[in-house]
C-alpha cells in the first residue's frame, strides 16, 4: 500500500520569519511549531511526504519564478523529510513544477487529463490538477487515476491544509483531510506524548 501525505506549504508547513502573511524573500521561511516533529513521526511510519503549493503570486507578478524555486528548495532544506514540492504558477492548473533540492521539472495539464476537473471551480481545479499532474504522473499510478482516486485498498492518502479550499480539494480527490492546526497541536511539545491516551 502506498502511504502518502500531501501538505499545503504556506501556513501548514512554514510561515514567514517575521510573522507577516506573505514571505518577503526566498530565505524568509521558518517551520511552524509541531511540523518538524510531525514530519519525523510520519516518515518513521513509512509515509511519503509531499508538499504542494499554489504560487499564484508568480502569475500575479508579485514574485519571480526564480525566487519561488529558491524558496521551495530552501523549504526542502529546512524540512528534509519532505520528498519534493509541487507548485502551480498559473490560475488554471495548466502548468506545474516538481521541485527537488537539486532542481526542478515542469509538467503540463495535457500530459494527464482527468475526467472530473473541468466541472470544478477554478481554484479547486488548479490544486487538483497540480496534485494529479505531479505526483501521479507515472505509469504505476495510472490505475489509481482511472478509478477516480477512490481505491482505498491500494492507497492511504491524506492532505493537510490550513483553509477550506484545501478540504474541498481533498474531498474532490477522495482523500482524507486533516486541518493544519490539528496537525500542529498533535506534535507540539507536551501534547504528542499523550498519543496513546
Amino acid at each position: 500500500m502506498d502511504k502518502v501525505i500531501f501538505f499545503n506549504v504556506d501556513g501548514t508547513l512554514t510561515t514567514a520569519i517575521g510573522g507577516v502573511t506573505f514571505k518577503q524573500n526566498p530565505t524568509d521561511i521558518k517551520p511552524i511549531e509541531g511540523v518538524e516533529a510531525g514530519l519525523k513521526y510520519f516518515k518513521e511510519k513509512d509515509y511519503t511526504l509531499i508538499g504542494i503549493s499554489n504560487q499564484g503570486g508568480v502569475a500575479a507578478g508579485h514574485k519571480s519564478f526564480e525566487d519561488t524555486i529558491e524558496e521551495m528548495q530552501n523549504t526542502l532544506d529546512l524540512l528534509p523529510q519532505i520528498e519534493s514540492i509541487y507548485i502551480c504558477l498559473d490560475f488554471h492548473g495548466n502548468q506545474a513544477y516538481k521541485i527537488n533540492p537539486d532542481g526542478w521539472k515542469v509538467f503540463y495539464r495535457s500530459q494527464l487529463p482527468h475526467p472530473h476537473v473541468d466541472t470544478m471551480p477554478v481554484f479547486i481545479r488548479m490544486w487538483i490538477q497540480c496534485l494529479l499532474l505531479n505526483y501521479f504522473a507515472n505509469p504505476e499510478r495510472e490505475y489509481f487515476l482511472r478509478h477516480s482516486l477512490d481505491d482505498s485498498s491500494l492507497f492511504e492518502l491524506w492532505m493537510v491544509g490550513d483553509g477550506l479550499e484545501h478540504m474541498e480539494i481533498a474531498n474532490q480527490a477522495s482523500i482524507n483531510y486533516m486541518r493544519a492546526d490539528i496537525f500542529h497541536k498533535r506534535f507540539t511539545t507536551g501534547i504528542h506524548e499523550f498519543k496513546d491516551l
